[in-house]
């Protein structure tokens, strides 16, 4: 078993050192998890299109959203599953690779993806459900305590449940004892623990805006291209908001421009607490 106390980044950090090291941990492994996130993402994506969740692209009347919503009821708990599988498996594999490859400079994504599998990625999807309900209850009961209530409730959670996946890996945890871990690792330094996340949750949400505009800029491209071959607005819209191979690719490849930022979060964010939990234990 690995001791995490000899990893590199098992250390007290200040507010900064943590947003740091979160983008020197992105930057220099994004390459070398490239592949495996793209074929994860993509996965889910071409699945989800194949059940048919592609139709609620380009629409934005809610009558038109709630009749594909019926028609599609049948497959959402398998889009579910499918989301908690393959996010679960992203997700602790990355995480299980940051740990490893600082004590294994010859690690090989094989074995290293056996590995995630047999120990951790049952726990880790555990903990994405449980984690996840936890909060939609909180935003609920937050809401009892008007809108401020619910915004409080689902920051508070989300930081909370942050280093979970890292837990799992790091303390070999199953889902329900991550939680309980969580909750008590991020007491340790939580306002901090509160500000690096906001930070890194305005990042992702800015970088989505951008993504999305250029996205919607190509699919603007699409619709005049189209106008210039069709009989009507609607039949151009029609022609360029369908799904195909390369809007499947191009979305998976926006995807993983933000996904590992999170994992990576925990990555940091749990050695930082952990090492502030042993420091205050030896003084005591």
């Amino acid at each position: 078993m690995i001791d995490i106390k000899k990893h590199s980044l098992y250390k007290t950090m200040e507010f900064d050192d943590i947003l740091s090291n979160v983008y020197n941990v992105y930057r220099k492994n994004f390459w070398k998890l490239f592949l495996f996130c793209f074929l994860g993402v993509f996965l889910f994506q071409f699945l989800s299109y194949q059940l048919g969740f592609s139709q609620f692209q380009g629409v934005s009347d809610p009558n038109e959203m709630y009749d594909i919503l019926m028609s599609l009821r049948g497959k959402i708990g398998i889009l579910i599953v499918l989301n908690f599988s393959i996010y679960g498996l992203l997700n602790v594999f990355i995480v299980n690779f940051l740990i490893k490859k600082e004590f294994d400079s010859k690690l090989h994504f094989g074995n290293l993806l056996i590995d995630t599998v047999k120990k951790y990625w049952i726990h880790a999807v555990f903990f994405m459900f449980l984690s996840g309900l936890m909060v939609v209850l909180g935003m609920i009961f937050g809401v009892i305590a008007f809108i401020v209530g619910m915004f409080l409730a689902l920051i508070y959670l989300l930081v909370v449940v942050t280093p979970g996946i890292t837990i799992i890996v790091a303390e070999a945890k199953n889902a329900i004892e991550a939680i309980g871990r969580c909750f008590i690792l991020v007491h340790k330094d939580f306002w901090k623990s509160v500000g690096v996340c906001v930070v890194c949750f305005l990042v992702v949400i800015l970088l989505s805006l951008i993504l999305t505009g250029i996205t919607s800029a190509s699919y603007v491209f699409s619709l005049l291209s189209e106008t210039n071959n069709s009989e009507s607005l609607m039949e151009a819209m029609q022609q360029a908001g369908g799904v195909g191979w390369g809007t499947i690719i191009i979305n998976s490849i926006f995807s993983i421009i933000i996904y590992p930022i999170f994992p990576i979060l925990s990555f940091v964010m749990y050695f930082n607490l952990r090492h502030k939990e042993d420091s205050l234990q030896e003084v005591v």
